[in-house]
């Protein structure tokens, strides 16, 4: 690993900035039958990945999953990826992390209700329906990746708190933990960790 100057070091090394990276997916992989689009759609994701380690100024290894489709950390260096047909992310981290994204439509109110309870929507005031349903899905997905677990963990994590229109408070397990949004062409992406500063980064980047 190669420390950048301006980069993460540590996670005894006081505040540092997390840099994610949003890439959109050209043309090429969107045409692709859907085997090969997934298969694709992956491989970009951990390009991500890769420039997100590049931006901290780390040469990371090979990008491996546990049992449970976990990502496992590689020297010390956590990482986290989504993909979707437009859009894919990916981060790394001296700690835990989690990001995901998705793009903000109309949902039911069954589906609503089963990521959205009646106390977290009512922590939101004057928002669309969908914004509120995305904002906390993408929120408690990036947390449940961050700790290593998928939605079946759901009901152990929920929004506790609206800081603002780009920052959620969340609690898994009585754990708090701070997600912030991300923007982008109809689409919204969400990031878990401890440390305090981001820095996304919306490609394409060589």
């Amino acid at each position: 690993m190669i420390p950048d100057p301006v980069g993460d070091r540590s996670p005894s090394s006081g505040p540092c900035t997390l840099f994610p990276v949003v890439l959109k997916v050209p043309e090429s992989i969107r045409a692709l039958a859907p085997p090969q689009r997934g298969k694709a759609l992956g491989l970009l994701a951990r390009k991500s990945v890769a420039l997100s380690a590049r931006r901290m100024g780390i040469t990371i290894g090979e990008l491996t999953k546990g049992a449970q489709g976990q990502p496992l950390p590689w020297s010390g260096v956590h990482w986290s990826l989504t993909h979707k047909p437009w859009h894919v992310a990916g981060v790394v981290s001296w700690c835990p992390v989690g990001i995901d994204i998705e793009e903000v439509k109309p949902v039911s109110f069954r589906l609503f209700r089963r990521i959205c309870s009646e106390r977290e929507a009512g922590l939101f005031h004057g928002v669309p329906r969908e914004t509120v349903f995305f904002r906390c899905f993408t929120a408690k997905e990036a947390v449940l990746k961050r700790h290593g677990v998928g939605l079946s963990g759901l009901n152990d994590v929920a929004v506790v708190e609206v800081i603002d229109a780009l920052h959620l408070g969340l609690s898994y397990k009585g754990a708090f933990a701070r997600v912030e949004h991300f923007l982008l062409g109809g689409h919204m992406a969400s990031i878990a960790g401890i440390k305090t500063n981001v820095a996304w980064t919306l490609g394409p980047l060589k």
